[in-house]
């Protein structure tokens, strides 16, 4: 049975303990600010990053192209091991499409994989993948436990800035500029690779139905991880924190702020809801 490494964006979040422990490479994109090299997604300060997304000067995060990305999939192969390469959602950015052209022209055997998720739907993923291979099994074997942890993970994020959405083409630019002088909200599910729009409006009295949806879902099944991560909206975040905490009082939540890359996506005032149940 061959041996595997595993390779992965830098917007999953993992912590630097999760990274060693599970030896897993991160893919580290350069960020630029008018054309020079500002730093590196992962060793940028997420607070200034979410100030400069904010401001004129915006940040831009550079892509890895195909020849490079081949080369580091042949150098953490050359011990004969198999790579296992799995990328933020192909919806979201395009780091899983140069996996793909990457692994054509490695030397490597790659296994590429579309996470078909955002920031911590993507973590799950590749942590599942990582202690499958300290475990001893065979790709199908991860692949078909990757799809299962897909299906069990549910992540939703709220937005009040909607700036990015529009960048990003999650909402079209004209109704966004209208919405943007109402003062609209939003709430949306990330599921089936794609953003689904859960709530728009300037009104927040959803914001209880919302929850309660959730903890009524939540209480009927296993809850195997939390996590809260926000973009500049500490204060809210916490008082969605300290809600959930009250519903699961023996879970311990993670709480974060956002990655460059996946406020990239969202923009500078939303909050990210994920968990995982068995």
């Amino acid at each position: 049975m061959p041996k595997f490494k595993i390779v992965t964006d830098s917007a999953g979040q993992l912590t630097a303990d999760q990274i060693t422990r599970y030896n897993i490479y991160v893919i580290d994109l350069p960020v630029t600010v008018n054309g020079n090299l500002y730093g590196r997604v992962s060793t940028i300060n997420p607070e200034a990053y979410l100030r400069l997304l904010g401001s004129s000067n915006k940040p831009n995060i550079e892509f890895i192209s195909p020849t490079d990305l081949a080369q580091i999939y042949d150098e953490l192969a050359s011990d004969g091991s198999e790579i296992i390469s799995i990328h933020l959602s192909s919806r979201l950015i395009n780091t899983f499409e140069v996996a793909q052209q990457a692994a054509e022209i490695a030397s490597a055997t790659v296994h590429v994989v579309d996470s078909q998720m955002a920031s911590i739907g993507l973590a799950y993923q590749t942590l599942a993948a990582a202690k499958d291979v300290e475990a001893g099994k065979d790709f199908e074997e991860i692949k078909q436990h990757l799809a299962r942890v897909l299906s069990h993970t549910h992540s939703f994020s709220s937005i009040i800035d909607n700036k990015q959405l529009i960048t990003n083409k999650v909402i079209n630019r004209f109704m966004g500029s209208i919405e943007d002088r109402l003062n609209i909200r939003y709430i949306l599910e990330f599921k089936d690779n794609e953003f689904k729009m859960l709530r728009r409006t300037p009104d927040m009295s959803w914001v209880a139905d919302f929850w309660d949806e959730q903890f009524k879902f939540m209480h009927q099944h296993e809850i195997l991880d939390i996590n809260i991560v926000h973009a500049n909206d500490d204060r809210r975040a916490k008082q969605v924190l300290d809600t959930v905490q009250a519903q699961f009082p023996d879970i311990k939540i993670n709480f974060s702020i956002v990655n460059p890359v996946i406020a990239n996506i969202v923009g500078t005032e939303a909050i990210n809801f994920t968990y995982l149940t068995s």
